[in-house]
């Protein structure tokens, strides 16, 4: 290949309860942390979280509301990132 891409991510694991933590929402990445997690760190498993409620729909209120949980704050500046190319 010509043009190689490289990446990289941040991944924390707090290794007292055993929950990892990462700064992505694309769907490839963090099955690829999940996936070496499982496979480096003997015992490791990782289940889905399951709310009540979805995140966009708590957001959502959160912002019609203009109240949010304590430690959020809903600000005047986002960033946005898709998790492809565009």
């Amino acid at each position: 290949m010509a043009f190689t891409k490289q990446d990289g991510m941040w991944v924390w694991v707090d290794l007292q309860v055993r929950v990892p933590r990462s700064w992505t929402q694309c769907p490839k990445p963090r099955h690829e942390i999940a996936t070496l997690l499982v496979e480096d760190l003997p015992g490791f498993t990782v289940a889905l979280v399951d709310t009540q409620i979805r995140p966009q729909t708590a957001m959502a209120h959160w912002l019609i509301t203009q109240k949010s949980p304590a430690g959020f704050r809903a600000d005047r500046e986002a960033e946005l990132k898709a998790c492809d190319e565009s």
